[in-house]
């Protein structure tokens, strides 16, 4: 007993003295195709208020937090993915890019863990402003740790996109050195409030509830059914209505997440029918998903719980329970694919 006792404290404080220990991310090398691409990236300037980390990862038996950074740091390492990623040719503009916002964060809720990335990036021709834009990416796994890299990957891809897509050359050519921003290009002095407080960990950076709604194809799904659909619409942060129905019954409900994020975990209060009358149950389920696309939400879900028989048809129940005895309550569970 004491050497077991001896064995966690000496794991602990080998834990301990390594909690932070500087986890690197070093970016995949891969090119972006953009169509009629007038531009190359001539330099990055990193302007956020710490340039000491990207965030903080979890990792260990413990899930201790390590800061985490760009191999090589955050403007050499971008500077390196532009430059292959999107090569200068001949006769294209060399744009600068200031970074305000450079952030990776983790979150862990019960069995799921949820991986974030945000970005905010500023487009300047000399010290003319031509685009600015914000990026938020999420995803969902049991270990997130090493899916940042390629969150930031696709974070870096969607702003350059978006710049791409925004007719700046247009702009540029009907105003010319008109164009100017109210900051300009010229690091600015990280001490003052020029730059708006840093989010919450883990805040969605998109208000549009309207883009978390979610549809689910599966078994058990949409009431007591062999297969059906249900389609939640979130009406606000926390929480979501749903309907649904299928082979054969149907069922609506409230959904309390976990947290503002799409594909956060949640708790379903719903009425259930089956067989459209043979069967009615009202419960709580818990539910998450997988998700496999982090752009468009496809993924698989998963919901167990627990429901109270509100009424049941004596035949069905017979079928359903051996002894015919029918309990005041039963399980409750379902499995389908989301998007």
């Amino acid at each position: 007993m004491k050497r077991t006792t001896m064995f966690v404290v000496i794991l602990c404080i080998f834990q301990l003295s390594f909690g932070q220990k500087i986890h690197e991310i070093s970016l995949l090398q891969e090119k972006i195709n953009l169509t009629d691409r007038k531009f190359y990236i001539d330099s990055v300037i990193d302007n956020r208020l710490d340039k000491n980390t990207i965030g903080k990862v979890q990792k260990g038996l413990f899930n201790l937090k390590h800061p985490a950074q760009l191999k090589g740091g955050l403007a050499n390492s971008l500077q390196a993915y532009f430059d292959n990623s999107l090569p200068q040719e001949q006769d294209q503009i060399p744009i600068i890019i200031q970074v305000n916002k450079f952030q990776i964060s983790e979150l862990t809720r019960v069995a799921d863990e949820f991986g974030f990335a945000d970005i905010t990036l500023e487009f300047y021709r000399g010290n003319d402003f031509l685009f600015s834009n914000k990026q938020h990416i999420e995803v969902t796994s049991m270990d997130v740790t090493r899916l940042h890299e390629e969150n930031i990957r696709e974070a870096l891809k969607e702003s350059i996109a978006e710049f791409n897509r925004s007719q700046w050359l247009t702009k540029m050519e009907s105003k010319g050195t008109e164009v100017k921003t109210s900051e300009p290009i010229t690091i600015v002095d990280n001490t003052s409030n020029q730059l708006s407080p840093t989010p919450t960990v883990g805040q969605d950076n998109n208000n549009d509830t309207g883009k978390r709604n979610s549809f689910t194809l599966g078994y058990q799904i949409g009431g007591y059914s062999l297969i059906g659909f249900d389609y939640e619409i979130r009406m606000f942060d926390y929480v979501g209505i749903h309907f649904g129905a299928g082979l054969s019954g149907y069922t609506y409900g409230l959904m309390f997440h976990t947290s503002p994020q799409r594909n956060s975990p949640y708790f379903n209060v719903s009425f259930k029918d089956g067989g459209f009358g043979m069967i009615n149950a009202a419960g709580v389920e818990y539910g998450g998903k997988w998700v496999i696309n982090k752009k468009s939400g496809f993924g698989l879900l998963y919901q167990f719980g627990i429901v109270k028989i509100l009424k049941i048809n004596q035949d069905f129940a017979d079928i359903l329970f051996k002894d015919g005895e029918t309990p005041p309550f039963m399980t409750s569970m379902g499995i389908g694919f989301c998007w």
